[in-house]
């Protein structure tokens, strides 16, 4: 969902959810010139197609920096549920590159965590050795990480 403004994209997930959006959700509120995602990273969504809604659904959300803990709300249904009436609640995954793991592999703090379904490097790893496509999935980051790998650049 990346054509269109912020107003347009809305409209065209509660179209495919089979819902409507609220009457508050205007062009003018929306912001005429804002062309962002409302935080939302990723849609899925299983399609009935009845008609009806309470269609399943799940939003994402990735964050890749250290304030990956607040960005969790960016595709909370508190606030898309100024955007869309709902009948139903979605369900949130929260994609984080990096390790949220202690020395035993269990979660470092489940405080931190907020209502949503954390998807860590390790369960991405994990995601990607079940998918079977590990090799395609390496080939299309191979250049990528050619270039990491000559760089002088030092991560932290």
């Amino acid at each position: 969902m990346t054509d269109g403004n912020f107003f347009e994209k809305v409209n065209r997930i509660a179209r495919l959810l089979n819902l409507e959006t609220t009457r508050l959700f205007t062009p003018a509120n929306a912001g005429v010139y804002n062309n962002g995602d409302g935080g939302l990273d990723w849609l899925g969504y299983f399609p009935f197609n009845d008609g009806l809604s309470t269609t399943p659904a799940y939003f994402a959300q990735c964050a890749c920096g250290n304030d990956w803990e607040d960005k969790q709300f960016d595709a909370h249904i508190d606030k898309w549920r100024n955007y869309i009436t709902w009948l139903n609640d979605y369900h949130r995954i929260h994609f984080i590159p990096k390790s949220f793991r202690n020395e035993q592999n269990k979660w470092l703090n489940e405080i931190a965590i907020f209502n949503c379904t954390l998807a860590d490097r390790f369960r991405l790893i994990q995601l990607v050795c079940l998918s079977g496509n590990i090799k395609e999935i390496v080939n299309l980051y191979a250049d990528i990480l050619g270039e990491i790998e000559n760089t002088s650049i030092v991560f932290s």
